[in-house]
């Protein structure tokens, strides 16, 4: 069989429309996987699907709100009802901050653990079933590199949310790896994406060229970096891989930030 493939999967990519979620998508379906492209909005959805058929792929775009978690397992119904069955989950949906403490209020706390922490909680909720019905599974959460330290700008709340998911992230694998599920985490570093694109733009042209260095490889990192880390960890070849946190950052946190 050829490495990596996931030929007569089906998998389903939270936040697939634009950024890590577009480049997962894509990379998945072209080793052979069905894709599931779900988002908030109707068209980023549509567009990732439509870009993975050109290819010769096979992509369904959902339009749904993750945030809302009593819709969930409709949308993994819909899923199985176009795949027949469901292989992988990747939980990359996500909402980030620059602010403070002193400069969060409640709501947008809640705000960014609904989108990083409890969406991923009620997506895997309402997949578990199917993929223990099946026989197993696999589940990838989308981290960050500020669940491990706080950098030289701190943002607790967004940081604070994501370690929560790597916290989930071992603990669901060791609750389900006997039923066949294999469930980890990807940590990237900042990768230049729509999400992103606040805190680059409040970078200084002297921050913005210095950036790079932040990271021992000397450049930063790019969507597909993350996206074929998400594919080992899908695969066959990962299937004595479970409960790991997979840092993908360049080098940065071995650096110490």
């Amino acid at each position: 069989m050829t490495p990596f493939s996931l030929e007569g999967r089906v998998a389903l990519v939270t936040g697939g429309g634009t950024g890590l979620g577009r480049s997962i998508a894509e990379v998945l379906a072209e080793a052979g996987a069905g894709v599931a492209v779900v988002g908030r909005r109707p068209e980023p959805p549509a567009q990732t699907a439509a870009a993975i058929e050109a290819r010769g792929g096979k992509a369904l775009a959902v339009a749904a709100d993750v945030t809302a978690t009593a819709a969930l397992p409709d949308v993994i119904s819909r899923v199985t009802g176009w795949g027949g069955r469901l292989d992988i989950l990747v939980n990359n949906a996500g909402a980030g901050t620059r602010r403070a403490i002193l400069e969060v209020d409640e709501a947008e706390w809640d705000r960014l653990h609904a989108v990083n922490l409890k969406a991923a909680f009620f997506m895997t909720k309402a997949a578990l079933p199917v993929m223990i019905a099946q026989g197993g599974g696999v589940i990838v959460n989308v981290a960050s590199t500020f669940a491990l330290g706080a950098g030289p700008r701190p943002t607790p709340a967004y940081s604070a949310a994501k370690a929560g998911l790597l916290a989930l992230t071992r603990s669901l694998a060791v609750a389900h790896g006997p039923q066949g599920i294999r469930v980890n985490a990807v940590v990237p570093a900042f990768i230049p994406t729509d999400m992103t694109r606040g805190l680059w733009a409040g970078l200084s042209e002297t921050e913005r060229a210095e950036f790079p260095r932040r990271y021992p490889v000397g450049r930063l990192g790019r969507p597909e970096d993350i996206a074929y880390a998400v594919l080992y960890l899908a695969s066959s070849e990962a299937s004595w891989v479970s409960g790991i946190a997979l840092t993908v950052d360049g080098g940065q946190t071995a650096r110490g930030w």
